[in-house]
């Protein structure tokens, strides 16, 4: 009883001593306030303590500019709040903050009686949850009717920044804040994974490292938003409170890595970002090391400070860096331009929601996580946007690359295959006119020769004269196309091979070069059979279609060859010439078991196509 008189005579004394505007009438207000403004600070003196309980002088002040916000060099504060009540009621009050590593609050009531809490991340004593959100801290309070209670807390923020506000919540509309900001984070939450994993399997599938770089950096961004608001506090118990808070320094600094090269990766000229980052890799390496070395061993504020002042300065080190060569691309393409202005967003709210606050220049915005995430979405969108618009880009600079070289492919095949053509005519001519007609005079003017050498003298000149024409172009001015080939294939039949081909509404062709380089390649694919192949069949198939388009097909049972091994050979090469000279794919397969040659999709002629079927 003399516990109690001696609790309310103290009580009475301090609301004497309290100024009059400090006190809030708690159901006059909002169903959500913000009581920041009513709180008043205690000056530079520390309370004395009786019982293990604070008394005071009238030494309260009103809050400053910063409110309840400190930077890293700031000292812990104790501050004052006074709520009274005329009716029964129910409130909850709410520091907005998880990021306090000590935070420690009384509550004295003129009923008598008294509470005392510890908080913060090194005790995480959240006192009484309330709601599916874990950032903060909350507290339930039972107002009586007419009842006063004055609420004492300090925060201490051991060499990191604290940005807390503390608000009066009806318990109805507190859960209802919750819930929905625990929607909206989600929700944000979900896009920017989502887009992660998608640039993650794109960089995967297309082995492009700028996809990967893309998902570090913005994998970093979202985890260093998650420190912020406390997410993994829970998930280091309070052996291990600092963790938290190194584990979002290295998110900061792998976020500062990851952009960087994921600028180097994005732009196509890295001349300037290679230069720049032969002094960053080993800063950014041997500040790391550093850093986490000292930060594990030892939770000295100084350190503390030390620590996160210079990832800020490394921080806008790497962004002015990067900025100044994104200035310099910014006219080198449109994409080149995008990326600049987006850096240019990032550094004015990197500056006003992070950096500022966390120096204790400007007090910290109770919307400030939502803007974490909305800018990470924002940015992770853009990037995306930017990534694909840059692949679609690459992607049609290859396919115009791709027509390019097909198009001078077969402007050499063509050279190579006219030249080649001259030459084997020249040479056709030659054999026929001059050596034959020679060895023909010859024959005819000796009579006295043996029968041996007048056969030996016969053949030879069958075989230069078959030899001439095979090298000398076929008309087709009197002799088809078709009656051309199967004259070819007669004089290719033997007892040891045969050769059959076959034609399937197979046109007239009335252009002479294509005529010409079918029968080149079907007089390659013969004299090759029989030089090399050892086969008894070989099958010949020519192919017509409705749309003006044709294919061969060459098979035979011979004993096959290395496709790779001989692919350079001048057979080969001059197929592979002649059918991109009329616009045809080829494949070659060959095993033990024999040979398969397709020339597929050739255009036969550009006008109209009259079939005849045989």
């Amino acid at each position: 009883m003399k516990i109690k008189l001696i609790l309310l005579l103290s009580f009475s004394l301090l609301k004497i001593a309290t100024l009059t505007h400090a006190q809030v009438n708690v159901e006059k207000l909002d169903e959500k306030f913000n009581l920041t403004p009513y709180t008043q600070k205690y000056g530079e003196d520390q309370p004395t303590f009786i019982d293990n309980r604070p008394i005071f002088q009238n030494h309260w002040q009103k809050p400053d500019r910063l409110g309840l916000s400190k930077g890293p060099t700031d000292k812990g504060s104790w501050y004052r709040l006074i709520l009274s009540s005329k009716t029964e009621l129910q409130k909850v009050l709410y520091f907005n903050y998880t990021l306090i590593p000590q935070l420690e609050f009384w509550v004295l009531s003129s009923n008598g009686e008294a509470a005392h809490y510890h908080g913060g991340t090194s005790t995480l004593d959240r006192t009484q949850h309330l709601g599916v959100s874990d950032k903060g801290y909350s507290y339930v309070m039972d107002f009586d009717e007419g009842e006063e209670k004055i609420i004492y807390f300090r925060m201490e923020g051991q060499g990191w920044p604290i940005h807390s506000e503390v608000f009066l919540f009806d318990v109805t509309t507190f859960l209802e804040s919750n819930q929905n900001e625990f929607y909206i984070i989600s929700f944000l939450r979900a896009v920017v994974i989502t887009l992660l994993s998608i640039g993650f399997f794109i960089g995967i599938l297309s082995r492009q490292r700028v996809f990967i770089f893309y998902a570090l950096t913005f994998s970093a961004g979202i985890l260093f938003a998650e420190c912020e608001i406390g997410l993994f506090v829970d998930a280091f118990k309070d052996k291990y409170h600092e963790a938290n808070y190194i584990l979002r320094h290295l998110l900061n600094v792998a976020y500062i890595f990851a952009l960087i090269y994921f600028y180097n990766y994005f732009t196509p000229e890295k001349r300037f970002f290679k230069q720049f980052l032969r002094w960053f890799n080993p800063l950014i390496a041997i500040y790391t090391v550093i850093s986490f070395t000292s930060l594990v061993a030892s939770e000295n504020p100084v350190i503390v400070y030390v620590n996160f002042i210079s990832v800020v300065i490394l921080s806008w080190v790497s962004f002015f860096g990067s900025s100044v060569i994104l200035y310099k691309k910014r006219n080198h393409s449109i994409l080149s331009k995008y990326l600049f202005l987006v850096q240019m967003s990032r550094l004015v709210i990197i500056a006003i929601f992070v950096t500022l606050p966390h120096m204790g220049v400007i007090q910290r915005a109770s919307y400030t996580d939502y803007i974490y995430y909305i800018f990470i979405v924002y940015e992770s969108i853009v990037y995306f946007y930017l990534l694909l618009k840059r692949s679609i880009t690459i992607y049609n600079e290859k396919i115009e690359l791709k027509k390019t070289m097909l198009e001078k492919h077969k402007l050499y095949s063509k050279a190579v295959l006219e030249g080649q053509e001259k030459e084997r005519n020249r040479i056709g001519r030659e054999l026929h006119d001059s050596i034959g007609g020679n060895l023909a005079l010859f024959n005819k003017s000796d009579a006295n020769m043996s029968k041996e050498t007048k056969s030996i003298l016969t053949d030879t000149m069958d075989a230069i004269r078959n030899l001439s024409h095979e090298l000398i172009s076929p008309s087709f001015h009197h002799i088809s196309f078709k009656e051309s080939v199967i004259d070819l294939v007669s004089k290719y039949n033997s007892s040891k091979q045969k050769v059959i081909v076959q034609f399937h509404e197979w046109p007239e062709i009335t252009d002479k070069e294509i005529q010409h380089h079918c029968f080149r390649i079907t007089q390659e694919l013969i004299h090759n059979a029989e030089k090399h192949s050892k086969s008894s069949m070989v099958f010949i198939q020519f192919f017509g279609s409705e749309n003006k388009r044709g294919n061969i097909y060459y098979e035979d049972n011979g004993v096959g060859f290395d496709v790779n091994a001989v692919k350079s050979g001048i057979g080969l090469r001059n197929i592979d010439f002649r059918s991109a000279s009329i616009g045809a794919k080829l494949t070659i397969e060959s095993s033990m078991k024999g040979t398969i040659v397709k020339i597929e999709d050739i255009v036969l002629e550009k006008g109209k196509v009259k079939k005849t079927t045989t």
